[in-house]
């Protein structure tokens, strides 16, 4: 008769109510299979495909095998990359494969960003000056007509996008003047300080600080020169890259 073979399930450690009757039938017709072959029991992961013997199991027939397998797949990985490489050069080359590389033009699908002309542009307005930080965020001590702000903002449509350049009065939050431009040249930000001079000229005097930050329109030499002639007072915001710049003139 024999251990049954739930018994001899126990003794090794692996609980047969969890595995299931049928399991456990399963595995008794297995066994009394196996023990009626002439082989008997023997190591059936070389049967299975799915869970092949390790490496130091495997005979030196199989391991030939397995490295020439490796050997193969990997020529066809190089090969594939090889080819990749051809049609990446050949849709650069505009279906050209003899064009050198000074000759490849960019293809259709894959245009190259063009340079945008306002940095140039404010590349060649921007200058080594910097205003000091008169008001230092003190807005709430100003005085009507003696602290105005003025920035520039982007304004984006479904036909493109305009730039907004108002000046505002800390105190009282007034607009005292403001100019819309489709471009980002200078001259839209000196007609808003002539429109201020122009409606409110005679309430500012050299007392007024206008504040703005360090950039290439209000660090130009047409805007700095356009305040100087009004008899204002220029306030700038510090950033670590305007700091060091001051610190560093001061010391020359």
């Amino acid at each position: 008769q024999g251990v049954p073979v739930a018994e001899t399930m126990r003794q090794c450690g692996i609980d047969p109510e969890v595995l299931g009757a049928s399991r456990v039938e399963g595995f008794s017709y297995t066994l009394n299979r196996k023990a009626k072959q002439e082989n008997s029991f023997s190591d059936g992961r070389s049967e299975n495909c799915r869970h092949p013997a390790t490496a130091g199991e495997e005979t030196v027939e199989q391991r030939v095998r397995r490295l020439e397998n490796e050997l193969a797949y990997t020529r066809q990985e190089v090969e594939f990359l090889k080819n990749c490489r051809r049609q990446i050069w050949r849709l650069r080359s505009n279906g050209n494969p003899g064009a050198g590389r000074s000759e490849v033009r960019p293809h259709p699908f894959c245009p190259i960003r063009q340079a945008n002309p306002y940095r140039r542009m404010a590349k060649a307005m921007k200058t080594s000056h910097v205003a000091k930080n008169e008001i230092n965020r003190q807005f709430r001590s100003c005085a009507p007509r003696k602290a105005l702000l003025t920035d520039i903002t982007y304004l984006f449509y479904r036909g493109g996008v305009c730039y907004l350049s108002p000046i505002l009065d800390v105190c009282t939050h007034e607009v005292l003047a403001y100019r819309l431009s489709d471009n980002l040249r200078v001259d839209f930000v000196l007609d808003m300080v002539d429109d201020m001079c122009s409606k409110y000229g005679a309430e500012l005097d050299d007392s007024t600080v206008v504040h703005s930050d360090q950039g290439c329109h209000y660090t130009s030499n047409a805007f700095i020169r356009k305040l100087r002639d009004a008899s204002f007072v220029q306030s700038g915001r510090e950033t670590a890259g305007t700091t060091r710049l001051r610190k560093a003139s001061s010391a020359i």
